[in-house]
């Protein structure tokens, strides 16, 4: 992935991860979604202001996983 030539912390990074979540969202590999979006959020909160509009696309992403996955507590929490 990208880590071998940006800064651990680089955006980009992020963007990678979430569009290969995407990817596993797509061929219905939820579990798969699911692990990569939760990083992508940590992600986020620690490299980003706590109002970026990107931590709130991801906690978006974050919950629609969650409910195809029927954890829609989980879903509610964020």
């Amino acid at each position: 992935m990208n880590e071998r030539v940006l800064h651990r912390d680089h955006p980009a990074i992020a963007h990678s991860m979430a569009l290969l979540a995407r990817t596993c969202r797509a061929l219905a590999r939820h579990k798969e979604a699911l692990k990569l979006q939760e990083e992508v959020l940590e992600f986020k909160q620690r490299v980003l202001p706590k109002d970026h509009p990107d931590i709130a696309l991801s906690m978006l992403s974050l919950a629609w996983t969650y409910g195809e996955l029927a954890r829609h507590k989980e879903a509610l929490k964020l």
